[in-house]
């Protein structure tokens, strides 16, 4: 670029560098290389100078200034950022914890160091915060990753606890479901009456709930496991919000079992005791048959005194049976006695109404009374043929032979 210069122009040295040729600014501001011959330059300006140099100092004031203030708003910013992690920590709970992804749990450990070292890196030059500060920040920091660590430990016993409830209140249900299917089945069989008078059918009905019990004393074995189980877990999570839960359907649960485990021993035992009532009962009834047709069919009474005698004997030998055998109606007694305490038991203790003892009680009532009436026939007839007499035998004949068909008469209206 070439520019015209003129005698006395003041113009501006931007380089010496070459000898020959300057580099300056032309007043219009145009730059240019020009021969250094053609200049000349004036005696240093000492008020210039001084001046120079005291906006020089000023600036360089000016700029420690800016640079510690920079240091100082660094460090403040750092510990803002330290002071909101350690709130966001401080404010964490282990129901916080448990919507965090497994990754993310150290990631905000990570963070809080993080900003503890950045605070400690633009901390060291700040002039606002002193070493006590920082210790204390320090202190702040480590109760934090404690509090944190606690709080991980109890989230991670809280999913450990909850997968435990998860696993045995599972286990407990099915148990219910599983004794609720056990306690239909046995009161519909409490509630339906037995076949009268059918010893097979009670046979296979103790047969069925023997099966049952089995059952029962299965469930009854997986109940007391898992009991043992929920026990530990008690003591182990005394504070855990699941244990009220779980331990109100344990406790239902074994109160069901008790009632349902009792009330199928009772039912077996009442079972049991009929089938022995029916035996007896059948039995009762085989020997009053027997002595209905045998004085029903009893020889004809003649005039001879031997056929009286032999009448009398035949009598006699029965009534001795008759007395011999009267075991057989305690028998039957005592098994009703027995089968009328567990009835009283059944619906004592749960309320179930047995359907078939009063039939089994009224038909050994007239069993009793036959055989009562079996053994006043036999009476009534020794004592008629006993007041026959002898001397007046052909003359009472007739009357005796009266009373004979008077008899046969009377058993045929007794025949069942």
């Amino acid at each position: 670029i070439e520019i015209t210069i003129y005698k006395d122009d003041e113009c501006v040295l931007a380089s010496n560098s070459h000898r020959a040729k300057w580099k300056v600014i032309s007043p219009s501001g145009n730059e240019a290389m020009v021969p250094s011959v053609c200049f000349t330059i004036p005696p240093p300006n000492k008020e210039a100078i001084d001046t120079a140099n005291r906006i020089e100092q000023q600036y360089q004031n000016v700029l420690a200034l800016w640079h510690e203030s920079h240091i100082n708003l660094k460090s403040v910013v750092s510990w803002h950022y330290l002071t909101t992690e350690i709130e966001t920590v401080r404010a964490s709970n282990v129901a916080s914890i448990k919507t965090l992804l497994p990754g993310e749990h150290q990631q905000v450990l990570s963070n809080l160091q993080s900003r503890f070292d950045d605070f400690l890196e633009d901390s060291q030059e700040s002039k606002i915060f002193s070493v006590a500060d920082i210790a204390q920040l320090e202190r702040e920091v480590n109760v934090c990753k404690q509090y944190y660590q606690e709080l991980l430990k109890s989230a991670e016993r809280e999913e450990h606890e909850e997968s435990v409830y998860n696993l045995y209140i599972s286990e407990v249900r099915n148990i219910r479901l599983r004794l609720e299917n056990c306690e239909d089945r046995l009161i519909r069989q409490i509630r339906t009456p037995l076949e009268r008078d059918d010893l097979p059918e009670s046979v296979f009905r103790i047969s069925e709930q023997e099966k049952l019990k089995k059952e029962l004393d299965r469930l009854k074995d997986d109940l007391e496991t898992i009991t043992d189980k929920c026990n530990d877990f008690f003591s182990q999570a005394a504070g855990s919000p699941s244990v009220p839960t779980l331990r109100s359907e344990l406790n239902l649960v074994i109160q069901n079992m008790n009632q349902v485990y009792s009330m199928s021993s009772i039912y077996i035992e009442k079972l049991k005791t009929v089938n022995l009532v029916l035996k007896n009962t059948q039995g009762a009834e085989a020997l009053v048959k027997q002595y209905e047709t045998k004085l029903c069919e009893e020889d004809p009474l003649t005039a001879d005194k031997s056929n009286i005698e032999n009448l009398m004997g035949t009598l006699k030998q029965w009534r001795s049976e008759v007395d011999e055998k009267r075991e057989v109606f305690h028998s039957l007694e005592d098994e009703l006695q027995k089968a009328k305490a567990i009835s009283d038991q059944m619906f004592k203790t749960h309320k179930e109404r047995d359907l078939d003892f009063d039939w089994h009680k009224e038909k050994a009532d007239q069993l009793t009374e036959r055989w009562q009436n079996v053994h006043s026939q036999i009476e009534n007839r020794l004592v008629s043929l006993k007041t026959v007499d002898k001397t007046k035998l052909s003359s009472r004949v007739y009357k005796i032979i009266s009373l004979h068909d008077t008899v046969q008469s009377r058993c045929a209206m007794m025949r069942p």
